[in-house]
């Protein structure tokens, strides 16, 4: 059965700048955008829902910080190796994002929540 979720997904793909970064660090696996599964290198979040588009970039660009330091530290969890100027620049450097409206859930049952 169909349903709509009320919530704005937020789909990030790493950029090659990401890469580079990630490859500057552990130089010895180094990657490239070529190299990676397609199906399986972006992340979908889902934030609060809202009446535009704007509206959401606004919630994005206001908690940013949040978003990248998740996809920091699911390339280096030592903080240390971090780019010291993390900014919504950087964000939009590493990553591109896609603002998706519409999320439907095609599955019966509940969806389970893994609070971490």
């Amino acid at each position: 059965m169909l349903a709509s979720v009320n919530r704005t997904a937020v789909i990030i793909t790493p950029k090659q700048a990401l890469f580079d970064w990630v490859n500057n660090i552990f130089p010895e696996e180094a990657m490239s955008m070529d190299t990676l599964n397609k199906h399986d290198e972006s992340t979908v979040y889902l934030i609060p829902e809202f009446d535009s588009t704007e509206e959401s970039i606004f919630f994005l660009k206001e908690n940013f910080d949040y978003f990248l330091d998740e996809i920091l530290f699911g390339w280096c969890v030592d903080e240390g190796q971090w780019p010291c100027n993390r900014s919504w620049d950087l964000f939009e450097r590493f990553v591109d994002y896609s603002i998706q409206s519409v999320v439907q859930d095609v599955v019966e049952g509940d969806i389970s929540k893994e609070e971490y």
